[in-house]
């Protein structure tokens, strides 16, 4: 096959040139089983053969060989790339430490809370109580009954309801969060 020589100026009168041989990409890139199966096609099928080579990486650095062929083409891009990797690298640890010292401290602040809510419960289911027994002491046990029957069953609603708020919530926290996929083991190998 021929093409149209672009240094011709006037194109089209049947100047040609042959093709230029493509370019051979580095023997690490093509895979040997590739190369054997080429060389043994024809002769005829080889010669026009072109080969299109896309090779994809999963994560954030590129293989070692991309790095080499960076630096090759931009003195310093690799040790620049690593940088940015590690600066990044070095935030993501930051944000995730700072999310866990938030969850402890938030879970802190709740258990003060719960505790004081405990303990206020406690004062007044015993205040009520105690009214109890002095208005039965004094004469209106109708009134005492009913303080001390209101009392008691605050009391008991406020643990055993509690309770079983503090439950349910340990079981939405137990329920596994639905995070992003994490990248396989071979995430810096190129995938041809």
């Amino acid at each position: 096959m021929s093409q149209v020589d672009p240094a011709d100026p006037k194109p089209g009168k049947g100047k040609s040139v042959p093709n230029p041989a493509p370019p051979t990409p580095p023997a690490d890139i093509i895979p040997a089983s590739v190369e054997k199966a080429v060389e043994k096609l024809p002769a005829d099928f080889q010669s026009p053969m072109r080969e299109i080579i896309a090779a994809t990486f999963v994560g954030p650095m590129p293989p070692p060989v991309y790095l080499a062929q960076y630096d090759a083409i931009i003195p310093g891009a690799a040790d620049r790339l690593l940088s940015i990797h590690e600066e990044n690298a070095k935030a993501d640890r930051e944000i995730k430490l700072k999310i866990v010292e938030a969850e402890i401290a938030d879970r802190i602040e709740e258990r003060r809370e719960r505790k004081r809510g405990q303990d206020y419960g406690l004062t007044i289911g015993m205040t009520t109580i105690i009214l109890g027994f002095v208005a039965i002491l004094c004469g209106q046990p109708a009134a005492g009954a009913v303080f001390s029957v209101a009392g008691v069953s605050g009391l008991v609603a406020v643990f055993v309801i509690g309770r079983k708020d503090d439950d349910a919530k340990e079981k939405k926290a137990e329920k596994p969060a639905k995070s992003l996929p994490q990248p396989s083991p071979s995430s810096g190998a190129p995938n041809p």
